[in-house]
Order: structure tokens, then sequence, then C-alpha cells
């Protein structure tokens, strides 16, 4: 290289022609190149300097860093490339209902999931409460968690008692018409039950064996099949086929009217009415 030549780093040299010329162009009224510069050789001296730093690595770059997500451990291919969540595979895992849920409180599930996994069982209050937030009831919640807790074998029932498996949780479901069926009947106990013998109930769930809690959820089903008015079968433990009957109270009439069905379900909605013009507790 020439010493005509200011040359930087791998960059292509700018040589001394180019700047005078460069000077020549852009010298203002008060004899200042590019506004700033004194002579050629300062701003020789400034392209030095500049492609200089051009030729150095970043610091990001030489310490190894970058602005990768730190995704949780398995679940990486649940995440788009730029590190959010791949609700599209959410919908594939959790369901369509859930996925849209998440999305739209920007949950994340996965983080959820390996925090659970982390924890044996739990998750931090954080995360529990943005399920909560997102609408999800508390019921359901505990529900789901203990669930998983119980199929993993992270939980053990009280007394040294084992935790009943998942098939036998789902018979005891069963036994009261279904998931469907016990969802409405705790949502049920939680609005219009004590909240101690909610607790009881609860306490006594983690020490019974699987015949002793289905005689319980089953005799919880018998209440609230009365409370909201429907006649229960003694032979099947199924509603028995009957003409509407009068609500007793309005708080039985208050827990139909919270039920989801009411207001979307056509058919529910008539059998609230047709009680309602049975019933005389509003005076």
């Amino acid at each position: 290289m020439t010493s005509s030549q200011v040359n930087v780093s791998e960059t292509p040299p700018v040589s001394r022609a180019d700047l005078e010329t460069l000077a020549k162009n852009e010298t203002d009224e008060n004899g200042l190149i590019l506004g700033k510069f004194n002579s050629v050789e300062e701003l020789a001296a400034s392209y030095k300097e500049l492609e200089g730093k051009l030729g150095q690595p970043s610091d990001e770059e030489a310490t190894g860093e970058s602005d990768a997500v730190d995704l949780p451990d398995g679940y990486e291919d649940n995440y788009l490339p730029d590190g959010s969540v791949d609700y599209g595979t959410v919908k594939e895992n959790y369901g369509e209902t859930l996925a849209g849920i998440f999305e739209e409180a920007n949950i994340d599930p996965y983080r959820i999931s390996a925090e659970f996994h982390k924890n044996q069982g739990e998750i931090p209050e954080d995360m529990y409460q943005s399920l909560l937030d997102a609408g999800l009831s508390k019921p359901a919640v505990d529900s789901y968690l203990t669930g998983r807790a119980a199929e993993m074998g992270y939980t053990e029932g009280g007394d040294g008692v084992e935790t009943i498996p998942p098939a036998g949780v789902q018979e005891i479901r069963d036994s009261i018409g279904g998931d469907e069926a016990y969802g409405k009947m705790v949502d049920w106990a939680v609005s219009n039950l004590p909240k101690q013998e909610i607790s009881d109930f609860n306490d006594a769930t983690k020490t019974m064996t699987a015949p002793q809690l289905k005689l319980m959820v089953q005799g919880l089903y018998t209440q609230y099949q009365n409370a909201m008015g429907v006649e229960p079968n003694l032979i099947s433990g199924r509603p028995a086929s009957s003409g509407p009957n009068p609500y007793r109270s309005t708080e039985e009439v208050k827990a139909a009217m919270r039920d989801p069905r009411y207001g979307k379900d056509v058919t529910y909605t008539q059998d609230v009415y047709a009680r309602l013009e049975k019933s005389d507790v509003f005076g």
C-alpha cells in the first residue's frame, strides 16, 4: 500500500485523491470540510478511525452472547423462530378452546408445563394467577393440576394412601355423567356451598379409597341435582325424565342462571323459564 492511501482493516482503501476531491466539493463558506474537518488530514484520520471500528467484532460477538430467547428445555420445537409461542402447536396439544384462551391472554403453556415438572406437580403463584386471570375457574385449574400430578406420580394421598390413578378418577366422574357433569357440579358447589364444607370435602378426598370417593362424589351430585330441581334416578343414578319442577328458593334460580348454558342453550333456557312459571320464590 502506498503512502497516498488510507486503508482500514479489509475494507476497500480510500485514496488521497478521493479525499481531496471530497474536500473540494464539500467545503463550506467557513472552510470546513463536511462542516467539521479543517483539513484533508483530519478527514483521513476520521475515516481511518471509523473503518477501524467497523473491522472490530462487537461486544456481543466478542463474548459470544446473542439475543437468543431462553426457551424451556424439551419444548424448543413449540416456538417460532423469534422465540414466541407457536399457538398452532398449543392447539394440537391442548385443544382449540384452551389454545384460544392462552393466545388471547398471552400465556405460555410450555413454560408453565416446564415449571410444573421442575417442581414436581406445582407451578409458581404468578403462573397460577395468570390462568385465573385468563378466565379459567379455580376448580378447573386445581382439578387439572391435581390430576396431572397424580398421573405423573408426583403426589400421594395423606396418611400414606396412594393417589387414585387417572383411570380410577375418570371412572368416578363417569359415574355421575362424565367430565361435563362433574365440572358443573364443582362450579355449583363452589358458588353455593359454605367454604368450610368445600374444605372438608377436599380434605376427605386425600385419604379416601376409590370406592369411598365414588360414593362421596355421587352424594354431592345428588345434592347438586336436588338444588337444581332434578329428581335423581335411584336405579341408574342419572336424572329421571319428568316435568319441570318449581324452584324452591331464589338461590336455586341464581344457580340455574349462572350455568354457562343459560342464555346460550335454547333448550336449557326454556327449561329454566318453564320452572320459573311454576315457582313462587319471588313472592
